[in-house]
């Protein structure tokens, strides 16, 4: 159910359709907004801003005094419908567009105008539908603007409307592509103003002139319009141009009865040129149209004429008629489109008949087509009168077509099966805008149709859906006769003389249900028909009935439930009918009876309101008014009994909201026993929604996907509004801030953390159809925190280290928020890597210690990273540190030796130690005054001279850091052989050492022992050669006596 309010005069009202609170959202701002106007008014907006208007109903009067863009989500989609002001939307600034929404007045308050213009200029009115206003668009004193390509349709109040007005000097605006249709007494109008240029607009159905050009307009240009249907084409008393030169032409009348013969700019050339050949006389002056067009330009902007098409066969899908594209299949089917064909004489436009084939006709204007006949009497229906025909055909998509002023049906579907038209314009077909006829799997959406006397009709016809159809100005606007498994639901259907009539439907599965019916004679009719589901429809102002159920005996078991019944003569009226259901529905102020019953029994109504009806009900029959105890009865506005008792018999001390004493109907003795003391459906409990806890508690990315659960035991959501506020330091908070409004389920917003880095707290607020508003709760819902910088990491460790003590790598971290860890990744050489944590000190300092090893001088190398808690990462660069050696090594020269003179003696350095290895070792000593130097670890060395030597041993390791030991050489002459006389028993083993000893000597000394021999033999020649030469001269002084002895 929905709510009750009352009006400013107390009145009752009742809505199953409350207004919900939608997103308005400026896009340079990123503010939301629940309404138009106060995204204009919001101090942040300002000129040459966008203002982006979500899908939805507003019912508010829009005054536009800035430079806006304003765009809705498509006229289909997005409804701008004011009570009682004098415009919906009223522009005062220049620069502004306004795109996408269906703009309408009311029921009961004339409209001035749906969108008004004063002194403006340079704005764009484009892509809207205007309809139920005075006058669709008016300018006033306005220039240079352009209308373009919407749909004005029915602004009649009460006779009067106009489409377009441009009055008081509204100068050099640019009206085109404009669908201008039934808009009571002119489709567009100028007053007083010139230089306008209007092109290519359909202006049909008006009561006095298609185009009116008043009070001395002058240098208006006026061509490429179609002007069809109304009482009178066009008067112009100023002077203006009605056509565009040739060979482009003028404009295409309805009514000009010229041929087409001749060509040329003067018509004086054989053959035709599309052209009339005489000109068209424009009423009120004396304009004419010198090039009036022999074909109508379609509503469709680029479409060609072409003459009707005959298909029979699949064969016949081919580009001789037209096919363009396709295959046939269901994923590509045939494809006809951009076609005007006009069906005037010849009797249809189109004929489809006995394919099997997928295809699609698309953007085709069908129109005039004449001959009247019905298809019973040749069979099948021969399509004359009918725009569209399709005769045992399977698999077609009839979309985005214009069909209109056909003498018979805008088109038929005969024993046909998945067809589906769709968003089609249906106007001024005499019999029918659609019939489907035999045949099943048939849809109907999103059409517009008027003017005929059947909006859809349906005969013998099974499996059919009627939905998002918007049908006015009808006999019957829907009229299933005889069809069975159908579905009427959100259709707009007004303004005709029966909104839906079924006949002879009786199937549990047929339901009538989400519809608006208003402004007719009979809501719902149902006639004969039974096991019909009528529910949550909006049914109002019909000047007979709201829901008739009649049809002598043969309408039974029908169910309504939970419709809003408002404003008509009579709410429910029941005759010869039985046991049928009236549930849960609020009927107010009717003008006549509430529900009246007449000649009929079994009928069962209770858990209905009955607000301020004249007669609230009426019964003649025996039928039951209420459910029993507990459940009880009705709510009844004029009920005056009281609530003291409870019980079955109300004897029981207490209230239970059921009154006391019956409420008696009017007329025999039908009797409410347990009347409600309130109105059913009365819904006074607040939803609950909860702000889903984000997955993490800390995010660097600038979008959060927010999400809400939402609860209400008793009325759909409405609507659901995030809040927000913000801390810099977790601390100080900001006020909460609305940040947007999901309007439909799943409850969500994508978050964009528009306050900054820092933290976020957030709840939600839901909204019901009934209009509770859920309390903002004392505390957040959920929380979360927004970071998306890395912190900074300075590296503050020394630049060296040394063996075997303690490096601290040292950093100094700044964060902004949370840091999570900070970490060292460290190795030495080419080993592998470690991982460390560093440790928190004061002043945002982190270290770690590494115990450098003692023995290993190999590079330290590391890298520092630091992490915050939203996963924002820096790091340094890898760093290398030195690893020096400080530690001198230790000399181990051995202890002190003895040794035989001549006999090779080893040093033996190897017990001395360094941490990292010993590079040198160095052994001095002093022999015969002279330093001796060995090298090595272990060098050898023969002493010949006996004595004590002390030998030097000096030892240093890679970096040069040394220390020295020293050791003391004793040199013996070796002792001589022992010869024992008196020992008889000499030990052989003795003599056998002796002899190895003596061998071993001479093996190990046999060089020093050659050199000694040298020596000697030197030593001897020497004094042989000293010796000998005193002698050698003795003998030479001696000669001459030799000689003189000669």
């Amino acid at each position: 159910m929905g709510i009750i309010s009352t009006t400013e005069d107390g009145t009752a009202r009742f809505g199953t359709n409350l207004q919900t609170a939608n997103s308005v959202h400026n896009l340079q701002t990123n503010e939301y907004f629940t309404t138009i106007q106060a995204a204009i008014d919001a101090s942040n907006t300002t000129d040459g801003q966008t203002i982006e208007v979500s899908a939805g109903l507003y019912n508010e009067e829009v005054i536009v005094n800035k430079s806006l863009s304003i765009y809705g989500q498509g006229w289909q989609n997005t409804t701008i419908n004011p009570s009682g002001s004098p415009h919906v939307i009223y522009v005062t600034a220049n620069w502004v567009n306004i795109s996408g929404f269906t703009v309408t007045g009311t029921y009961s308050t004339p409209i001035d105008s749906g969108i008004w213009l004063e002194s403006v200029q340079n704005c764009r009115i484009e892509n809207n539908e205007l309809t139920g206003d005075w006058a669709g668009v008016y300018l006033v004193s306005s220039c240079s603007n352009s209308i373009n390509n919407n749909r004005l349709l029915y602004n009649d109040f009460f006779g009067n409307g106009e489409g377009i007005r441009l009055e008081y000097a509204s100068n050099n605006n640019t009206v085109s592509n404009n669908l201008i249709m039934y808009c009571a007494q002119f489709g567009v109008i100028l007053l007083e103003s010139n230089d306008n240029t209007i092109y290519n607009n359909s202006i049909i159905g008006h009561t006095w002139f298609g185009m009116g050009l008043l009070n001395n307009c002058i240098g208006n240009s006026i061509f490429h319009n179609q002007l069809m249907n109304n009482a009178g084409q066009a008067k112009d008393d100023g002077t203006n141009n009605w056509d565009n030169g040739y060979p482009s032409g003028g404009n295409y009348w309805g009514d000009y009865s010229g041929v087409d013969n001749k060509s040329g700019p003067n018509q004086d050339l054989s053959s035709s040129d599309g052209i009339g050949d005489s000109n068209y006389s424009i009423s009120g002056g004396f304009n004419v149209d010198r090039y009036p067009l022999m074909q109508p330009i379609s509503p469709i902007e680029g479409i060609l004429p072409h003459s009707p098409i005959h298909i029979n066969s699949n064969a016949d899908f081919n580009i001789a008629h037209n096919v363009t594209s396709g295959n046939g299949t269901k994923g590509n089917p045939w494809i006809i489109e951009n076609l005007n064909l006009s069906g005037f004489v010849v009797g249809s436009c189109f004929y489809i008949g006995n394919t099997t084939e997928y295809f699609k006709i698309r953007n085709c204007s069908f129109h005039d087509a004449s001959g009247l006949s019905a298809w019973w009497e040749t069979g099948y229906p021969s399509g004359s009168g009918r725009g569209l025909v399709l005769y045992n055909v399977q698999n077609g998509i009839i979309e985005n077509n214009y069909i209109y002023s056909n003498e018979f049906d805008g088109s038929i579907a005969y024993l046909s099966s998945n067809i589906h038209y769709y968003n089609n314009s249906f106007f001024n077909n005499i019999d029918r805008c659609i019939d489907i006829n035999t045949s099943n799997n048939c849809t109907v959406e999103g059409n517009t149709m008027a003017y005929s006397f059947v909006g859809i009709g349906s005969a013998q016809s099974y499996f059919i859906t009627f939905v998002n159809n918007s049908i006015s100005h009808y006999t019957y606007g829907i009229y299933p006769w005889v069809s069975y498994f159908f579905s009427v639901n959100n259709n707009k259907i007004e303004n005709g003389d029966t909104g839906v009539c079924l006949e002879g439907c009786t199937n549990s599965s047929n339901m009538i249900r989400d519809n608006t019916i208003s402004g007719n004679s009979y809501g719902v009719y149902l006639s004969y028909s039974s096991n019909i589901f009528v529910n949550n429809n909006a049914i109002r102002d019909n000047t007979m009935t709201g829901i008739a159920i009649t049809g002598f005996m043969s309408n039974d078991q029908n169910t309504i439930v939970n419709n809003s019944i408002s404003d008509n003569y009579n709410g429910i009226s029941i005759g010869y009918s039985y046991s049928n259901e009236i549930i849960n529905n609020t009927i107010v102020n009717s003008t006549n009876y509430g529900v009246t019953i007449q000649q009929s029994d079994s009928n069962l109504l209770y858990h209905n309101n009955f607000i301020n009806n004249i007669i609230q009900a009426h019964n003649e029959g025996s039928n039951a008014w209420d459910n029993g105890y507990p459940s009880g009865g009705n709510y009844w506005s004029d009920y005056i009994g009281m609530d003291v008792y409870s019980g079955g018999m109300q004897n029981i001390p207490g209230a239970d909201g059921i009154g006391d004493t019956p409420y008696n109907i009017t007329q025999w003795s039908g009797q409410d026993r347990f009347p409600l003391m309130t109105p059913w459906g009365t819904d006074i409990t607040q939803p609950n929604s909860t702000v889903r806890p984000p997955s993490q508690y800390w995010y660097r990315t600038t979008i959060l996907s927010t999400y809400a659960n939402v609860t209400d035991p008793e009325s759909p959501i409405a609507n659901v509004s995030l809040f927000f506020h913000f801390s810099a330091d977790n601390s100080s908070w900001s006020n909460w801030t609305l940040f947007g409004i999901d309007d439909l389920a799943p409850w969500n917003w994508s978050f964009n953390f528009s306050s900054g880095p820092g933290y976020y707290e957030f709840y939600s607020v839901a909204v019901d159809n009934a209009g509770n508003v859920e309390a903002a709760p004392s505390a957040a819902d959920a929380s979360c925190a927004f970071d998306p910088f890395a912190p900074t990491v300075v590296d503050t460790s020394a630049s060296s280290a040394t063996t075997g003590d303690t490096f601290y790598v040292r950093a100094s971290i700044t964060e902004a928020f949370a840091l999570a860890q900070v970490q060292v990744m460290y190795w030495y050489g080419s080993g592998s890597s470690v991982i460390g944590a560093m440790h928190p000190g004061t002043n945002n300092q982190y270290e770690l210690a590494l115990d450098i090893p003692a023995n290993d001088t190999e590079s330290l190398y590391y890298q520092i990273t630091a992490v915050d808690e939203a996963a924002n990462f820096n790091s340094t660069l890898t760093r290398s540190i030195t690893v020096s050696d400080n530690d001198s090594p230790i000399a181990r020269a051995g202890s002190d030796q003895t040794v035989n003179a001549s006999v090779q003696m080893q040093f033996n350095g190897s017990g001395s130690v360094d941490n990292v290895g010993i590079a040198n070792y160095t052994w001095n000593f002093t022999y015969n005054g002279s330093e001796v130097l060995l090298y090595g670890e272990m060098p050898n060395y023969t002493f010949w001279a006996p004595g004590n030597y002390t030998a030097y041993l000096n030892v240093s390791d890679a970096v040069g850091l040394w220390a020295v030991d020293d050791l003391t050489v004793a040199v013996v002459l070796m002792a001589p052989p022992v010869n024992n006389t008196n020992n008889t028993n000499n030990n052989t083993n003795n003599t056998q050492n002796q002899t190895n000893q003596t061998s071993n000597f001479l093996n190990d000394y046999w060089w020093a022992i050659a050199v000694v021999a040298l020596i000697v033999v030197a030593v001897a020649i020497g004094v042989f050669m000293l010796r000998r030469k005193p002698k050698a001269v003795e003998a030479s002084k001696e000669e001459p006596e030799d000689k003189k002895e000669e």
